[in-house]
């Protein structure tokens, strides 16, 4: 096709704008961080510049955090008797 289509999903990424940032936020990112500036920056740019033959993909640019939910449905689902004991 002549046109391809691509996005960004981005997770939580931006301290907020008083430098108040509550760390219980962070603790749920898997990288344990804010993303820093810069790195949306560059998954947009691949994306603008990525080979015509990559489409219908959507790149999550959330330091983890959509793969940390999604294993834990899975442990949830698989094995719930022991999913108080792991998280």
């Amino acid at each position: 096709p002549k046109v391809t289509v691509n996005g960004l999903a981005l997770g939580t990424i931006l301290p907020p704008a008083d430098g108040n940032a509550n760390p219980e936020i962070t603790k749920n990112i898997p990288m344990k961080r804010w993303a820093v500036e810069g790195e949306i920056e560059q998954a947009l740019l691949f994306l603008l510049t990525c080979p015509t033959y990559i489409t219908g993909e959507i790149i999550h640019v959330d330091g983890g955090s959509i793969w940390f939910s999604f294993s834990f449905l899975l442990i949830r689902h698989f094995y719930p008797y022991i999913t108080d004991q792991i998280y």
